[in-house]
């Protein structure tokens, strides 16, 4: 591969994961509890380690917007009894893992204690920016979040919403962009007070 040796590096431990992903999943189903067995694997963090230049050489489909596009990734739930794969395309982050899974198994849980969602719930109204739509939040430099949902994604660098495809009259909607970015300082203001206020113990 024409990399730089730290690229290869890289490269080679996302094949160690894939080899021990692929001995285990052979060993479930030898021992025949593949079927009883849920896996969920992410990552939490783009490969910040690597410099701009290796980053870039990585990147199959290099983004305008880097701030945003950096932290796209994926999330793999897996069964054995799964009959085919469900591919959600919305946006969501490592937030929303916790009360899809909880949604999945059936768990009894108060869905207001938490700042994500369940990534596979469709009730929601893309025009409300009260409803449990798809919605992901950057971190907040001082100056707002970047964040992305169906209806597009906004730069809080540069103060710009560019609309997704399909929700193109959504570009000029400064009320549903100040409602979403207020959405969006709101949750880190919330998550925040849990932690420093020790919120579950009360």
């Amino acid at each position: 591969l024409e990399y730089s040796t730290v690229v290869k590096g890289y490269l080679a431990s996302q094949l160690e994961v894939e080899y021990a992903l692929r001995e285990i999943m052979d060993k479930l189903e030898a021992a025949g509890i593949a079927d009883d067995t849920v896996i969920a694997l992410t990552s939490d963090h783009y490969p910040y380690a690597l410099s701009d230049k290796d980053y870039n050489a990585l990147e199959t489909e290099p983004s305008e917007n880097r701030t945003l596009a950096r932290y796209r990734n994926s999330f793999l739930l897996w069964c054995g009894s799964m009959e085919e794969p469900i591919v959600v395309n919305d946006p969501c982050s490592s937030i929303d893992i916790l009360p899809t899974l909880s949604n999945l198994f059936g768990l009894e849980y108060d869905s207001r204690l938490f700042s994500g969602r369940d990534i596979l719930s469709t009730n929601y109204d893309v025009s409300d920016p009260n409803s449990p739509q798809p919605f992901v939040i950057g971190a907040d430099a001082g100056i707002g979040s970047n964040w992305i949902s169906l209806a597009g994604s906004y730069d809080a660098h540069s103060k710009v919403f560019t609309p997704a495809p399909g929700y193109e009259d959504y570009a000029d909607n400064q009320e549903y962009i100040s409602a979403m970015s207020k959405k969006a300082k709101n949750m880190f203001k919330y998550s925040k007070n849990i932690i420093s206020k020790n919120y579950y113990k009360i």
